[in-house]
């Protein structure tokens, strides 16, 4: 039952008809419209409060309702699900922590703004982290791959690694990239300036060299011929030679040029012969022979071996009938000897 008043004994103190409506037999009271209050106090319309108000049992707005201040009425709304919608910013004390029931520090932001998890953070499938101007700063995977839209900086000296080896790699101020442990490529490598361990001193800007001083060095396009070379021995040295050795060599088996030279050393004395077919051998040189002996064989010198050659060994015209060297006829063809000795 509902009671219009006009005054309550020791209450109100004011006339208060139209505006105020008392349950009959419950402490309850409505302000604002003639219904039948269902709380203690039933406000319809706006609470001014000067100072605070408290409630023991919750505050309760309707289902998308506002809550605010004077001068921001709807500075936080309620959905009927229970999602809260801030109009601005949302502010915590210095040290603050933001979390749910059972991790309610889940998020601890310092004085200076850092922002401390206490455990993973998580983003959708595809999603990305950025900045105000680049949103899509980085982009990270299903399959966890990040993918960076631009440079990616660390600071001088600054390490990259895995968790097992966090200093696999070092970059220094000056962009030098030094590396705890072997570097393992399994495609092409391409460089582009010059490659060299510790102390080398490398001739050119596209040279590789190896060994401290540097003993080997390949050339992409340093040396006269403008192709590429290898010089071993020398690191300073061009060459327009493909391979060019300063010093000795040990190799294996060598061809060279169609040529097969002989694996191992000959005696002392022999010489090198071909067998016309690209193998070399090592021969001995025939000491024991008899010049009257190898003459009388061979009387027309080589030359002459059918009988239509028309000339002998000393390009003299002579008869088809015979092939030995007419020494009796021909003055021309006198033989003698350095020394003016006898011939036998």
């Amino acid at each position: 039952m509902v009671s219009r008043v006009g005054k309550f004994v020791g209450g109100l103190g004011a006339d208060v008809t139209n505006v105020a409506n008392v349950h009959a037999t419950e402490n309850r009271i409505a302000f604002g419209a003639s219904i039948n209050p269902t709380a203690n106090v039933h406000v319809v319309g706006n609470i001014l409060a000067t100072t605070s108000i408290t409630a023991t049992g919750g505050l309760i707005v309707p289902d998308d309702g506002d809550i605010g201040s004077a001068s921001a009425t709807d500075a936080m709304q309620i959905s009927a699900a229970g999602i809260v919608t801030f109009k601005d910013d949302i502010k915590i004390k210095d040290g603050g922590t933001i979390g749910s029931a059972t991790t309610p520090a889940a998020i601890t932001v310092a004085s200076d703004g850092i922002v401390t998890f206490v455990d993973d953070i998580k983003i959708k499938d595809g999603g990305t982290i950025g900045v105000a101007s680049a949103a899509d700063a980085m982009t990270v995977s299903s399959a966890g791959i990040v993918t960076f839209k631009d440079d990616i900086l660390i600071k001088d000296g600054g390490t990259i690694g895995v968790a097992s080896k966090a200093d696999a790699i070092t970059v220094a101020s000056d962009g030098k990239v030094t590396l705890v442990d072997d570097a393992v490529v399994t495609g092409n490598a391409i460089v582009s300036l010059g490659l060299g361990l510790a102390g080398n001193t490398l001739p050119s800007s596209d040279g590789v060299s190896f060994g401290t001083p540097a003993n080997v060095v390949i050339r992409t396009s340093a040396a006269p011929s403008g192709s590429g070379n290898v010089i071993i021995g020398d690191a300073t040295a061009t060459s327009g030679f493909s391979l060019d050795v300063r010093g000795t060599a040990n190799t294996g088996a060598l061809t060279a040029s169609g040529l097969a030279f002989p694996t191992s050393d000959g005696t002392e004395g022999q010489v090198i012969q071909t067998d016309g077919a690209g193998t070399l051998s090592f021969i001995d040189i025939a000491t024991d022979l008899d010049p009257a002996t190898e003459l009388a064989s061979d009387t027309d010198c080589g030359t002459a071996e059918a009988a239509t050659d028309s000339v002998d060994a000393f390009g003299i015209a002579i008869n088809n009938s015979f092939l030995e060297l007419d020494l009796r006829t021909q003055g021309a063809n006198k033989l003698g000897t350095v020394d003016m000795g006898a011939l036998s």
